[in-house]
């Protein structure tokens, strides 16, 4: 029995160029049987590549905005009522109007306090105080309302984060 090889192919596997030899029995009666087992592995080509590992939503979640601070949010405030008196000045209720800009939420178990002053009333800045809390992709709070005097209708009244705690 002889044993020969033989240039079976030229393979192009993505830009790599790969020649296979593969091993042929011959008989000795002129015909070639079919290549072994291993000449067959040698003909496969194998892919290495690495696989990703899958994420899952419970890795994502992981990811918490551990210390909140006052960049994270933007504040504005909506009048709600105005009463104005003439020379008097004006009676005008605010309440703020929140928005979280933080890439990660704050930790489901915690609660925010954000300290604000509500300024452009006759008496100077009056200071209020918001507590959040998280619940999954939202943010829970409740607005409460602030009565500012102010010398005529045409003043502004702005608000101001002055300080940001989590508990």
């Amino acid at each position: 029995m002889v044993v020969g090889l033989s240039l079976a192919a030229v393979a192009l596997v993505g830009s790599t160029a790969a020649l296979t030899a593969v091993i042929v029995k011959d008989d000795g009666k002129g015909a070639s049987s079919a290549p072994s087992e291993a000449a067959s592995a040698l003909a496969d080509p194998v892919d290495d590549v690495t696989e990703e590992p899958e994420e899952t939503e419970e890795a994502e979640s992981e990811y918490y905005n551990e210390s909140p601070s006052a960049s994270d949010f933007e504040l504005s405030l909506k009048t709600t009522r105005k009463a104005c008196f003439g020379s008097a000045g004006c009676n005008v209720t605010v309440e703020p109007e929140l928005t979280y800009n933080a890439a990660f939420p704050p930790e489901p178990d915690v609660t925010v306090s954000l300290t604000y002053e509500v300024r452009g009333g006759n008496d100077g800045p009056t200071i209020e105080t918001i507590e959040l809390t998280a619940d999954g992709d939202s943010l829970n709070y409740s607005s409460p309302s602030t009565l500012v005097r102010t010398a005529s209708g045409s003043v502004k009244v702005t608000a101001k984060i002055t300080d940001v705690s989590t508990y």
